[in-house]
């Protein structure tokens, strides 16, 4: 949970509770009776009540979440990493446990983008929000929600093997729908043992085609397309290829900003 966004939940209920007041207040004037105090005026305060909470509610979840949705877009389409932090810094202390899907989901950014500027310790404290949410969450398909938001995290924190055993875990739980987001996950988690498991092997020919498969894929975000193509470039520099390496790096270094992968695509023409 993002107690962050408890005002905008609090909004929701004055307004709600707003609308009918002065529905009764407008009635009573124009009838000359207090409307409360008839069945009729109860049951439609009550109504009103009602629906007013549903909609409300739902219309600052919605702004809630569109909100999150800008903050990480600096991220993943701006590479902007300081602005990132710089603006969702309040949001993400206010994080309280359980975490749902939303919260985790930005978290897991929110660590990651903590992790490029080497606050290592601080990320690895919303990877634990997110770790300890897991058994809280209500379904298997929550669960596997914050898994695939973990993954990232215990990549860059600890090593391929714990990433693997992750995996393995969250693709074991038994009650899994078929539903197309769960698959998406399941498809996410299955890739990235794949490259896991690639990189433990040291089989560069695998992962040039896993880390290809991203980079070279427009429908995927400019950050994960910077990271991967920084980390070809770095297999087709160590097997001595520099004209190979620099179609990848050239790529990581004009879009990349701040991200670290993008300073080392520049160290490596000089820049």
């Amino acid at each position: 949970m993002l107690t962050y966004f408890k005002r905008y939940e609090i909004a929701a209920c004055a307004i709600a509770v707003a609308i009918p007041l002065v529905v009764v207040f407008i009635w009573s004037t124009i009838e000359g009776r207090a409307m409360g105090f008839t069945a009729a005026g109860a049951g439609v305060s009550v109504v009103l009540l009602l629906a007013g909470l549903f909609i409300f509610t739902r219309v600052f979840a919605r702004a809630a979440q569109a909100k999150l949705e800008k903050l990480v877009s600096l991220y993943n389409d701006d590479c902007d990493v300081a602005a990132f932090l710089e603006g969702s810094s309040k949001i993400a202390e206010s994080a309280e446990l359980p975490l749902g899907e939303l919260p985790a989901w930005f978290l897991s950014f929110y660590a990651c983008a903590l992790i490029n500027v080497d606050r290592k310790r601080e990320a690895a404290k919303f990877g634990l929000m997110i770790q300890d949410s897991v058994k809280d969450a209500p379904t298997d398909e929550a669960k596997i929600a914050l898994y695939a938001d973990l993954v990232p995290l215990v990549k860059s924190l600890f090593d391929n093997n714990r990433v693997i055993a992750l995996i393995d875990e969250a693709l074991s739980l038994p009650n899994l729908g078929d539903d197309v987001i769960t698959r998406q996950r399941c498809a996410f988690l299955s890739w990235s043992r794949e490259v896991a498991q690639a990189e433990l092997a040291h089989d560069e020919s695998k992962l040039i085609g896993l880390y290809r498969s991203i980079w070279g894929n427009h429908d995927q975000c400019t950050r994960l397309r910077v990271v991967y193509a920084a980390k070809e470039g770095e297999l087709h520099a160590a097997a001595g290829n520099r004209d190979a390496a620099a179609g990848c790096m050239r790529f990581a270094a004009d879009n990349g900003k701040d991200l670290p992968a993008a300073r080392t695509a520049r160290a490596f023409f000089g820049e």
